[in-house]
């Protein structure tokens, strides 16, 4: 599936689905995935992560790509 097919789908996902499909997906195709999100859509979830501890458990790498992602360019 493109990149593009899959930002769509996951913008139409609710929030449960969302964070299930984080939880299994690699690192770098998270990465991508989540960057490659409209900021305002890229914000919400990360909003949501952080009222709730999903965000805790996302793979330190993620959470500094997200915060830096010219490090992993």
């Amino acid at each position: 599936m493109s990149i593009h097919r899959a930002i769509h789908v996951f913008k139409i996902l609710d929030i449960a689905q969302q964070k299930d499909i984080i939880k299994i997906l690699p690192v770098l195709k998270t990465v991508n995935l989540l960057n490659e999100l409209p900021p305002d859509d890229g914000t919400a979830f990360l909003s949501e992560c952080l009222l709730q501890p999903l965000w805790l458990f996302l793979p330190m790498k993620l959470r500094k790509s997200w915060y830096y992602p010219s490090l992993f360019l």
